[in-house]
């Protein structure tokens, strides 16, 4: 029920202003905050160790790290379950556009996802988010291909870098992070992958629609839940088993 993060002294800016970042996330009113405090990092505590500064997070007994996730995601219907997880995170960054943050981490190992639920939970990363206005602090590897070269020359953050991280998510979750070998790889419906190979729209909200809207009916028809039979105890094992 709980992630922890050890962070190594010499980052303590970074840290502090995480700290500062989730202790300050806001919701519009409670069906705002019902929807998505269990999502983020809203519940957490701070340590200081001998050498590092630690932060721990509690999160949903079910969720598991998506990067641990993806070798055991199904292969026969993997598309269906990426078309979820790719709705859920599009909802996250119209969450994220409405609070004024970029997050500027948004990858398959800061996301993790609750097979049961259908819902993701964006615990990790936050050292790297900063507020619209704000200055960028800096940025994580992951995160160089996206940045814009406007953000990189005014130092100023771009909502554009999650957006076009969380279609990299998708691509990633096909087998293809680049996305140039997608259309050969044939394992999702060819709008779904167009979509994913072509750049935001740099609008949440837009981007969001056009999935609901667009992406999902052309690839799959009408919508239907499909059971992800996956378990926390699948994925993780007690020391000693």
């Amino acid at each position: 029920t709980t992630i922890t993060y050890a962070v190594k002294k010499e980052y303590e800016d970074l840290f502090k202003g995480a700290v500062t970042m989730i202790g300050n996330l806001e919701f519009a009113d409670d069906k705002m905050r019902k929807i998505y405090e269990n999502c983020l990092p809203t519940a957490f505590k701070t340590y200081e160790g001998e050498d590092s500064l630690i932060l721990t997070v509690r999160k949903g007994s079910d969720y598991i790290l998506m990067r641990d996730l993806m070798p055991a995601m199904p292969t026969d219907n993997l598309d269906r379950h990426v078309a979820w997880e790719m709705g859920r995170l599009h909802d996250m960054a119209r969450y994220l556009d409405y609070a004024g943050i970029v997050h500027n981490d948004i990858t398959p190992d800061t996301v993790f996802v609750s097979p049961k639920d259908h819902s993701v939970g964006l615990f990790g990363g936050w050292w790297y988010a900063v507020r619209t206005d704000e200055p960028l602090k800096a940025i994580p590897a992951a995160a160089e291909e996206f940045v814009s070269d406007d953000s990189l020359t005014s130092g100023q953050p771009d909502p554009r870098t999650d957006l076009e991280m969380i279609r990299a998510c998708g691509r990633e979750l096909l087998g293809d992070r680049g996305g140039t070998r997608l259309p050969m790889l044939k394992n999702a419906p060819a709008p779904m992958i167009d979509y994913l190979r072509q750049p935001s729209s740099g609008s949440a909200q837009k981007d969001l629609e056009n999935w609901y809207q667009q992406v999902l009916p052309a690839s799959f028809g009408a919508r239907r839940f499909v059971k992800l039979p996956i378990s926390y105890s699948d994925i993780y094992q007690p020391k000693g088993v």
